[in-house]
């Protein structure tokens, strides 16, 4: 991806300009990626979300796809990411992924997060 392109993409996806160079390449350039830097997910929830919830709180975010999202929250307490595919995935410094489903992370592991200053996000998860 040449750069005048990634510096056209940002313009049109501010997410993208958060996102460092050497992840795009790793998620843009695996098998059968569908997103890119028109198109990085469901992103404006999170953006806004990014801006109310506490930064002292921990975010868990159920079905995270390739995860770019989590660059909006890099200065929270920690970003739980989880997703039952195993294809690349952004990553913060703050981020832990979990890669299982939404069901059996919720069996058996939340109970090891406080509740009261946790915010879960599921933005899509496809109906299969």
């Amino acid at each position: 991806m040449g750069f005048i392109k990634i510096e056209i993409m940002e313009t049109l996806s501010p997410l993208l300009s958060k996102l460092p160079k050497d992840q795009i390449k790793k998620v843009f350039e695996q098998k059968e990626c569908d997103i890119d830097g028109f198109f990085l997910g469901f992103t404006d929830i999170y953006e806004s979300l990014s801006k109310i919830i506490p930064k002292h709180f921990t975010i868990i975010d159920l079905g995270c796809a390739y995860n770019a999202q989590s660059f909006y929250f890099k200065d929270h307490k920690q970003y739980i990411a989880v997703d039952i595919s195993n294809c690349v995935k952004f990553k913060t410094d703050n981020c832990k992924i979990y890669n299982l489903s939404i069901e059996n992370f919720i069996n058996y592991f939340l109970k090891q997060f406080n509740l009261e200053e946790t915010f879960a996000i599921c933005s899509y998860v496809p109906d299969w």
